[in-house]
């Protein structure tokens, strides 16, 4: 169990208004406040947030400055607040834990206290109420099989090895031993692969033990996991803390050595627990930037000590971000059904004391297993952490284990390679009676082709499977199908797909949960899968919102299935427009419209002057507080009304050049704003090139609201800036990227995107001129058409040939260098091919009525 971290710190820097700093919002649950805040932990008190722009509900508890470390302390019993005040800074206390900060000197004796000491990480959560997809729990004689194997002698020898190093610190030639030996049962147990994951080179790794399942896909796999390094003032030994959740991990990889199963596995020595979390810190950020998927993480500390008997295990759970009570229900139901452990669930709104905590960071589903939270055990971390003291009770070990191993196994799904084991392997759905465009919009009917796959060694006869959900948006038509006989390692199709039909007022994104039973001459199994109603892809454009429904919506210029759609055309006005001169490099100009352009009509209201904000954003009407710090899109800090082309904290005029230039073009009724190669704040050597153009009322649409274009010539940096737009209520937004997360249907900032902000319906569609061949110009779609198709310019050219084919490749038509008439062709999916010599290129297209 992590406590008293080692700490890193340099002497405090001065800071002001303007700072990052660290607060706490009090009342508030995280999903409430990460639009305004980085959301970095939860007390008693609030939500633990970091930010530049102080609104009234959060108290600053601190300005961050370099080097700074933030720690959550726990004091035990005998150890006093006045004696942890002595040694740091105490910022905020809920009751049971302190946030406090101290310098190098004070937090080397912190650790001297007897206290459980958690790093507080300024890195952002990942907020995700996913609910977890966990199989049944259902008797299962493999699984029991496995738990029979588990012994009590071997597990205490693992414990016995490991307390022989002495002391297992990560920074230690003892605890890389460790490491090594580690790797080595975990190879002699049959992993297909053993990996050492270095988050410091000069400390011992993790070690990581994989089991490929048969399924063939890496994700989603399972993890159980303990840290084998240890802490104690003199020798640490670290029997109960943590040899025995170590000694876990080792005995299921071993159990499960002869066993084969449908999904991967994954058995984590964890390094550097009593540093900080380290290793894994480094392994779950690491494993969200792949995007891994994972089914859940089985982390065990200390589960060796018994105070009073019977003993329960404590399984601290997650209440939201992600939502982990569930998963301890199952864990418990898996325990009751294999083993007689009893369990206690604890449910926490967060906590950072174990290798648990890194992952719920990252919105991925976890519990810790912990014989007592807060920990009874006197021995801990002392030199006395050993077998017989701080390690007092092998059997309650050795009872962890056995439900510990049965719910890794029903996790993994357990394969018998005599007999057939079926599961789903993918689905997809057909539209053709309704939209045809290729996905399940709201009310809309489908139907749903299951793919079956059969991950053992023997054939599976007489294959069928019946759905069921109990989603209240969808009505199953036909809920049963065969899938005839399925060889060993194969896989088949439903021969009927079933019919599925999504009410009208199903929410977009919105994800339809499946259970599928599957039933063979041999045997059943339980699936289950989710299918997603109304998908936003990156070619539809993004609404504003929270409401329903929308007035604005961006188009990007990849969104060619939308008559609303842009196209890059760059307007450059740095030799014709005026110079914007900012006496700061934070500062706003107010500028008036001119007379000929007419007012700006922007979320209804109307306006004769625009105010243009040198950290790359504007304001309609007239606003003159600077505002270089980005936030997420709504929020009540920023200026009332934004168009954030760019808004970032840069600096027009570094090095001389680089300036911010305005333009009134009456013949193409446009007011344009360009940002001419501005450099950033930090770091100054990177610039970009980018621009706003507003259209007068002359082409607005039957709203009134003038259309509003953001075009970005260079695509240099923008991964700490927000683009989009805000009302001027400051409650409704669209924002199309924040801090280089993309909304759902946006597309990525590239050199040559455009943006059209306008409050006009996706209703429309348009028909489109594909550039002939030679000019070595492609057309990349899908797209939309109607009536007409125009191939080129109308000029014959024998550089190229195209024709449009049916959805199985059959030609339907030969397509002629200018207008061609579809009018003809029934609706529905379609290919367009155009090949030359030395290419070919097909585009998905779409005919309606």
């Amino acid at each position: 169990m992590r406590s008293r971290g080692m700490i890193i710190l340099v002497a405090v820097l001065s800071v002001g208004l303007g700072s990052e700093f660290l607060g706490i919002v009090s009342d508030a649950r995280p999903e409430d406040v990460a639009r305004d805040y980085a959301v970095v932990g939860q007390t008693g008190n609030g939500v633990l947030v970091t930010g530049v722009v102080q609104t009234q509900n959060v108290r600053v508890l601190d300005y961050i400055a370099p080097g700074k470390q933030y720690l959550r302390v726990h004091l035990m019993t005998g150890t006093s607040a006045a004696e942890l005040a002595a040694l740091a800074q105490i910022l905020d206390y809920d009751g049971s834990e302190y946030i406090v900060v101290t310098d190098e000197a004070g937090a080397t004796r912190v650790r001297e206290l007897r206290a459980m000491v958690a790093p507080l990480s300024l890195r952002p959560w990942v907020l995700t109420e996913r609910a977890p997809q966990l199989p049944a729990v259902l008797p299962n004689p493999i699984v029991q099989q496995i738990v029979s194997l588990v012994s009590a002698d071997t597990v205490l020898s693992y414990v016995r090895r490991l307390q022989q190093y002495r002391t297992r610190y990560a920074s230690t030639d003892s605890g890389k031993a460790a490491a090594q030996w580690i790797a080595a049962r975990l190879r002699a147990y049959g992993c297909d692969t053993v990996l050492f994951e270095y988050y410091n080179s000069s400390h011992a790794p993790s070690v990581i033990g994989v089991r490929y399942g048969l399924a063939g896909q890496r994700n989603p796999y399972a993890i159980i996991s303990g840290h084998f390094d240890s802490y104690s003032t003199g020798l640490a030994p670290g029997a109960d803390d943590n040899a025995s959740g170590t000694a876990a991990t080792l005995e299921a990889c071993r159990v499960m050595k002869n066993f084969r199963f449908n999904r991967d596995l994954r058995f984590i020595g964890w390094s550097g627990e009593e540093l900080g979390l380290y290793g894994s810190e480094y392994y779950a950020s690491r494993a969200r930037s792949r995007g891994d998927s994972i089914l859940a993480v089985l982390n065990f500390d200390m589960i060796g000590y018994v105070d009073a008997s019977p003993e329960d295990l404590n399984l601290m759970a997650k209440t939201a971000n992600p939502p982990c009570g569930p998963l301890a229900d199952w864990f418990i139901a898996v325990a009751d059904t294999y083993t007689a452990l009893p369990c206690y669930k604890q449910m926490v709104s967060d906590n950072q004391n174990s290798d648990h905590g890194p992952f719920w960071n990252n919105g991925y589903l976890a519990l810790t297993g912990i014989e007592d939270f807060w920990p009874t055990n006197p021995h801990y971390h002392t030199s006395h952490d050993s077998i017989g003291a701080g390690y007092n009770n092998n059997e309650f070990c050795t009872d962890v284990t056995r439900a510990a191993v049965a719910a890794l196994a029903t996790l993994g799904q357990p394969v018998q390679v005599n007999q057939p084991w079926l599961s789903y392997l993918r689905s997809w759905v057909s539209d053709q009676g309704g939209n045809n465009n290729g996905r399940w919009d709201p009310g809309e009917s489908v139907a749903v082709y299951v793919r079956l796959r059969n991950a053992g060694m023997a054939t599976a006869h007489g294959v069928s499977a019946t759905l069921s959900t109990g989603d209240p948006y969808v009505t199953l038509f036909r809920a049963s199908s065969s899938f005839g006989d399925i060889a060993g390692q194969d896989s088949a199709t439903c021969t009927q797909p079933y019919l599925a039909r999504a009410a009208a007022g199903t929410p977009k994104e919105h994800v339809v949960s499946f259970d599928l039973a599957i039933t063979s001459a041999e045997s059943t199994w339980q699936d289950r899968f989710g299918l997603t109603v109304g998908e936003i892809l990156a070619i539809d454009p993004v609404p504003d919102g929270p409401r329903l429904p929308p007035l604005y919506w961006a188009y990007d210029d990849i969104d060619t299935g939308y008559s609303q759609h842009p196209a890059y055309e760059w307007v450059e006005i740095k030799g014709v427009g005026t110079r914007l001169n900012f006496p700061h490099n934070d500062s706003v100009k107010i500028l008036d419209l001119p007379s000929s352009f007419g007012p700006f009509k922007f979320y209804g209201q109307r306006y004769t002057q625009v105010s243009v904000s040198a950290d790359g954003w504007l304001a309609p009407g007239s606003y003159s507080q600077r505002h270089y710090a980005n936030t997420g899109l709504p929020n009540p800090a920023t200026p009332p009304g934004m168009i954030c082309v760019n808004w970032d904290d840069l600096y027009p005029g570094e090095s001389s050049s680089g300036y911010v230039y305005y333009y009134h073009d009456p013949a193409n009724h446009r007011f344009v704003v360009e940002y001419d190669s501005v450099a950033y704040y930090d770091p100054r050597s990177v610039r970009d090139k980018f621009q706003v153009i507003i259209y007068d009322t002359t082409l607005a649409p039957a709203s009134g609201n003038n259309v509003i274009v953001c075009q970005y010539m260079t695509a240099n940096r923008y991964t700490s800036s927000t683009i989009g737009i805000e009302d001027p209520t400051r409650t409704i937004a669209i924002q199309d990227l924040y801090n280089g997360t993309l909304a759902r249907g946006a597309a990525p900032i590239v050199a040559g995107r455009a943006i059209r902000y306008v409050a006009e319906d996706p209703t429309g569609v348009t028909e489109v001129r594909i550039p002939p061949a030679v000019r070595r110009t492609r057309y990349h779609g899908p797209t939309i058409l109607r009536s007409v198709l125009m191939i080129g310019d109308g000029r014959q050219d024998r550089g190229y040939r195209a024709e449009l084919l049916s959805v199985t490749g059959q030609r339907m038509i030969e397509l002629r260098p200018g207008a061609n008439d579809i009018r003809g062709l029934v609706p529905g999916i379609y290919f367009l091919r155009l090949e030359a010599d030395t290419w070919t290129e097909t585009v998905k297209t779409i005919i309606t009525r």
